[in-house]
């Protein structure tokens, strides 16, 4: 099992990912702080500080989210940390095929992008799909294509699975329209959290200061997910 337990906070980083491994986590995702600005050997010694106090394998997160780009150099030295097993490439395929040809043979270099995941396993030989809101957004229980195309790519039917995973086109589709607008990557939380609530998970709205969906958005998007094959759960 593996958690997200990333905070500024290097205490509170290390409290959320003891308390993750006390429920069962194997692995945990910790994003840098971002709060204040840090240099390259501020942020190693923040990390092998938080690594060195907990007792499961760490995922870094380089991702938009945390308002800095980790360079290769700072990557490249945390990779050393023991118990660093890992790195979620939370932004464009092109850095995510930069950072695997530089650090795959040291530790798991994965993606959290639904649309390119095929592609990884069959050409760039990924077995972790690294979390993301698509496996609970994109399928019910009645209708699984992610879990059924990547079985199948696990396997090498990989014909197969390029056949099933063009059936999600139309999710993709209302995905790019409600999960990747916005000038702000924080835009997509309240509709990832409208859109688990009209897949009947709970979803709730986005806390202050973000924003929630208007009611008129709310209708839209249920809309867009029925035609796209997703109908309320």
């Amino acid at each position: 099992m593996l958690a997200h337990t990333g905070h500024h906070s290097a205490a509170e980083t290390i409290e959320l990912t003891r308390h993750a491994a006390r429920a069962g986590a194997d692995f945990v995702v910790v994003i840098n702080p971002y709060y204040p600005p840090a240099s390259d050997d501020g942020l190693y010694e923040w990390f092998a500080h938080v690594c060195g106090s907990v007792e499961v394998g760490v995922w870094l997160f380089d991702t938009s989210y945390s308002g800095v780009a980790l360079p290769d150099g700072l990557i490249a030295r945390l990779a050393t940390i023991e118990n660093v097993v890992g790195i979620k490439v939370g932004r464009l395929h092109g850095r995510y095929l930069e950072l695997l040809g530089r650090f795959g043979h040291q530790i798991l270099v994965c993606s959290p992008h639904e649309e390119t995941w095929l592609e990884n396993m069959r050409d760039h030989g990924q077995r972790v799909y690294m979390s993301s809101a698509a496996p609970y957004l994109y399928q019910t229980p009645a209708w699984r294509p992610m879990r059924e195309y990547t079985t199948l790519a696990l396997h090498g039917d990989f014909a197969r699975a390029e056949e099933v995973a063009a059936t999600l086109d139309p999710v993709r589709a209302a995905a790019r329209k409600w999960l990747r607008g916005g000038p702000r990557p924080t835009d997509n939380i309240a509709p990832i959290k409208a859109w688990a609530g009209l897949a009947g998970l709970s979803g709730g709205p986005a806390r202050p200061p973000l924003p929630t969906l208007t009611p008129r958005q709310l209708t839209e998007l249920a809309a867009d997910l029925a035609a796209a094959g997703l109908p309320a759960g």
